[in-house]
């Protein structure tokens, strides 16, 4: 590829014109050690950091310190001090019961690849010292569980393999009919015995919730069960997650095809054993729920206004919802989807797919993708309008990693910037026995799941000014808060 010259390179456009320091949150850099932070005689909680400077939580009102007032800062992992410098307080931001205070470093700068290779060299001269001690917080019926996940595994790999090598090392000319009466023969029974696997270790991790028994039980998971499946596609793919956050829009495809892959007979009949998972197996039902919210929004706003029904998707992914209820939909009505999603590929392929179910729509459906984030489409002035006045505001998964905090405020942000008799439709995994083992222990996959009551509880700021209901898809897997605003609850 040739060299570009330097009037042909690009530089940023709009707000991207102001170079800011990347944003490192703790779980994210600092993901094994936890830090300590000490802000003068205050030992607080890191809340994130970047070259320039960090923020932190203060959890009492008067210990808030003053704009202006400058502090010694030090940073610590494992009482080893990665980090010092002379800091300055320079915004505070209550939320709620709390406050977060940004600071600016005065005398040094921060180099989080530092930061994170002294971490990383710590964690291990830890592990080295421990041994395989570090996994003897794991519960013993956790471990007993999770050590027949594993023979389960080698059995029927070690199986498998020697049958299909063989079976290709003759040369059949039958060899593909073979190889696919073999897949269909074991599956059965390979299911049968995971299921009664797979039940075991929910119940067992029931109660494994935090502290060194979760740390401990985790790294067993993953050494023991996951490190054995690596080939096989749908659990490699969301444990590795090589798009740098969970559930990203690959995943999602994945899931909402469900078509089995694999190059081997074990690796095929795992990876739809995969895809059976209830979260993975539901998310198809969920994608009808918001087809149907879909339908019901544009029916009611063509009743209630003559201009074009806006529709926004918040941590949109791949958007199938909305590709599928214009594909199943007839040209009517004016519509303007607002896509939004902090994953630029994501959105590159929302949009191709979107333009193209929008097609025989013509000129009366207009797609808009927006990548940045939700905290980003209700601060930034110029996003804000496109935003306001919406009919629907939507989320299918967003919810299902937002603590109680941070989803209060998102929530209240988009019914605030519904039109009168605009509905907001939020989705969250429900809470249930059966669903956590998988996610959490063997793919790192860490997820709030909520009742009815604790979904609902999300939406009390505004309860006295909407219609506000819980409803569940046809899998009852997944929960959703509708709130209509303009009519007041019953």
């Amino acid at each position: 590829m040739p060299a570009r010259n330097y009037e042909s390179l690009d530089g940023g456009q709009g707000r991207s014109i102001y170079y800011r320091a990347e944003r490192y949150r703790p779980r994210g850099l600092l993901d094994r050690i936890q830090p300590t932070l000490e802000v003068g005689s205050r030992t607080v909680r890191l809340y994130d950091l970047s070259a320039t400077g960090l923020s932190y939580w203060v959890d009492v009102r008067d210990a808030v310190p003053d704009v202006g007032a400058r502090y010694p800062v030090r940073l610590s992992l494992n009482h080893v001090v990665a980090f010092a410098s002379e800091g300055e307080i320079v915004r505070q931001e209550p939320a709620g019961a709390r406050t977060k205070v940004a600071l600016r470093f005065l005398d040094d700068h921060m180099m989080p690849a530092k930061l994170k290779a002294l971490h990383d060299q710590l964690d291990f001269e830890r592990s080295v010292a421990r041994g395989v001690d570090v996994y003897g917080a794991v519960p013993t019926d956790y471990r007993a569980a999770i050590d027949r996940a594993r023979l389960f595994v080698e059995h029927w790999r070690t199986l498998l393999d020697d049958r299909e090598r063989s079976l290709r090392e003759s040369e059949s000319p039958d060899l593909a009919r073979q190889l696919e009466e073999i897949e269909a023969n074991v599956e059965t029974r390979m299911r049968a015995e995971w299921r009664v696997i797979h039940d075991a270790a929910n119940a067992a991790s029931r109660n494994i919730v935090e502290g060194d028994a979760l740390k401990a039980s985790k790294l067993y998971t993953e050494t023991m069960l996951t490190s054995a499946l690596c080939d096989v596609p749908l659990i490699w793919h969301t444990y590795l997650k090589p798009l740098g956050y969970p559930g990203d829009y690959q995943a999602m495809n994945r899931m909402y095809d469900c078509q089995r892959r694999g190059d081997s007979i074990f690796t095929r009949v795992m990876d739809q054993l995969g895809h059976e998972e209830r979260l993975a197996a539901t998310v198809v039902v969920r994608k009808h729920f918001l087809v149907r919210q879909l339908g019901i929004c544009v029916t009611e706003a063509e009743k209630r206004h003559d201009d074009p029904v806006r529709i926004v998707s918040i941590g949109s992914g791949p958007a199938r919802e909305a590709v599928d209820y214009l594909k199943a939909t007839a040209p009517g009505p004016a519509i303007e989807f607002v896509m939004v999603d902090q994953d630029e590929q994501a959105m590159a392929f929302a949009w191709e797919q979107l333009r193209e179910a929008a097609r025989p729509h013509g000129e009366r459906v207009r797609i808009s993708c927006r990548h940045l984030s939700f905290g980003q489409l209700f601060t930034l002035p110029e996003l804000v309008s496109e935003v306001s006045g919406a009919d629907m505001i939507y989320t299918a998964g967003l919810f299902d990693y937002l603590s109680e905090e941070v989803g209060r405020s998102l929530m209240n942000a988009c019914f605030g910037s519904l039109r009168e008799g605009g509905r907001l439709v939020v989705g969250n995994a429900a809470a249930g026995p059966g669903v956590r083992w998988m996610p959490e222990f063997v793919l790192d996959w860490t997820m709030v799941y909520r009742t009815g009551d604790e979904l609902s509880a999300l939406a009390r700021d505004f309860a006295d000014r909407a219609q506000i209901e819980i409803d569940s898809d046809d899998s009852a897997a997944w929960l959703f808060l509708v709130a209509r605003a303009g009519t007041t609850q019953n």
